[in-house]
């Protein structure tokens, strides 16, 4: 799958959760991630989408997962 798909695959996944559908985000950030693993951005749409269906552990899970300690952005975080 080329990069554009991916970035269509991204895009798609934030339209889901800035319309409050978290379930239907979930399974297109899920399948982003499969094709681009290292990817923060899907990750922290990942953990906002878990957070807002109560998933609370897994959302904990990714966040703990993106990079170093200095390397993330509490902000970014916040800000989905």
């Amino acid at each position: 799958m080329n990069q554009q798909n991916i970035d269509y695959l991204s895009l798609l996944g934030y339209q889901y959760l800035s319309h409050g559908r978290f379930g239907a985000a979930v399974a297109v950030i899920e399948g982003a991630l499969v094709l681009e693993p290292d990817d923060g951005n899907l990750k922290r749409s990942l953990a906002y989408a878990y957070l807002n269906l109560g998933r609370c552990q897994e959302c904990l899970e990714i966040l703990e997962r993106i990079g170093e300690p200095e390397d993330r952005e509490p902000v970014a975080l916040l800000e989905l």
